[in-house]
Order: C-alpha cells, then structure tokens, then sequence
C-alpha cells in the first residue's frame, strides 16, 4: 500500500497545478519570501492524505506548516500587507498547530522565544499575535474534543547527583545525533534532486522504502 501511495503522490506532484511546494529542506514555505503560495494547497492537501493514509508516520505536521504557510500568503496578498506580514501570519497558524499538539498555549510561545532571532518591539509583534492565535487555536481543539496531545509523563523521582550527571551524558549524546542527523538529511537531500525529472519514480521508491521500514518494525 505505501508502494501505491508513493506512486499517486509522484502522480500529483508531477501534474497537480502549481506542484505541492517548497521541499521539507527549504522549510515547507514558513519564513522569508519563500512562502508556499496559495496554488500549491490542492496539491499538498492532496498529498498529504495520500501519504498519511499509505502509511508515512511522520505525521501531518508538515504538510500543515506548508498549508499554514500557504494561507498565510493567500490571506497577505488579498488584503494588501506587505511581505512581513506573511511571516506574523504564517507564525499565528503555525502557533496554533503547536498549542494543539502540545496542549499548551504557553508552548507557542517558549518556541518563539527560543527561535525567533528578533528583540525589542520586533519580538513583541512576532510574538503577541502568535500566542494569541495559539490561545484561539487551544481553544477550540477543546471545546470539540479533539485530543491530540501527548503529554502524560510519568512522574519524576527525587533528582541526585548520578542523575544530573546522566542527563547532561544523554543531552550531549542527543545533540551529537542531533547534528548528525541535520548533516545527513542535507545530503540526502542533495543526492535526492537528480531524481527530480521524474517524481513519480522518486515517490514510488520512497513509498517502497517506507512499506520495508514498516515490514521490518512488524516483525
């Protein structure tokens, strides 16, 4: 089934109008003047329930960044804001998103201040509608019940010595796979484009590559 997925997803990505976006290396269309336009949504929506559906457990976050981000564009342009705005916007939807995964308005905002590389009067405007949007978006998502956080943690034991020692051991050893990581999705990444001409078979091989993923944590 994920071998037929990728299949249909390399069909809409090579015929859908406008394509599905921006790849994931560019950041799924959220930031600068790259941003998914609004002609790209029919496909990514598209692609995205294909892609769920076959099997890709990576989750809807970012076909939602994308379509997020797309909106945002859509919304920018029919009211006359400049390209700034696109940023304020797309970062209101995508806080959104977060405080419902997250089941936590707060946690919009700890991201922004963490990532934002803004201060002064340019955080407060990044940041303000951003949590407000992450409040609205919270509230929602409860008053229709929709549970989508995953935050129910055991709960922690006293903390000693051995233990502050073990977790700045496993938060260096996180980081390290941290990096590496980043450094082997860029080249793969890379290495990916010369199959570019020809989405259907990089999808199609992408699918194949999820359904053995999938077989080998079955058995």
């Amino acid at each position: 089934s994920s071998d037929l997925a990728g299949i249909l997803v390399g069909l809409v990505i090579r015929f859908a109008p406008g394509g599905v976006g921006p790849r994931p290396a560019e950041g799924h269309g959220l930031g600068g003047d790259d941003h998914a336009g609004a002609a790209v949504l029919p496909g990514v929506i598209v692609v995205a329930i294909i892609s769920l559906v076959g099997g890709a457990s990576l989750g809807p976050e970012a076909p939602l960044v994308t379509i997020l981000g797309g909106l945002a564009a859509l919304v920018a342009t029919r009211m006359g804001l400049p390209a700034k705005a696109k940023v304020a916007l797309s970062a209101a939807g995508v806080s959104s998103m977060i405080a419902a995964i997250f089941g936590s308005p707060m946690s919009s905002a700890i991201l922004f201040l963490e990532a934002i590389p803004f201060s002064g009067r340019a955080l407060y405007r990044r940041v303000f509608p951003a949590l407000i949007a992450a409040c609205v978006g919270y509230a929602v998502f409860e008053v229709a019940g929709v549970e989508m956080a995953q935050t129910a943690y055991p709960a922690a034991g006293r903390a000693d010595a051995l233990t502050l020692v073990a977790t700045i051991l496993i938060a260096a050893v996180a980081a390290a796979f941290g990096l590496a990581f980043v450094q082997l999705f860029n080249r793969i990444d890379v290495g990916l484009r010369r199959f570019d001409g020809n989405p259907v078979m990089k999808a199609a091989w992408g699918g194949l590559a999820i359904g053995v993923v999938e077989i080998g944590r079955a058995h």
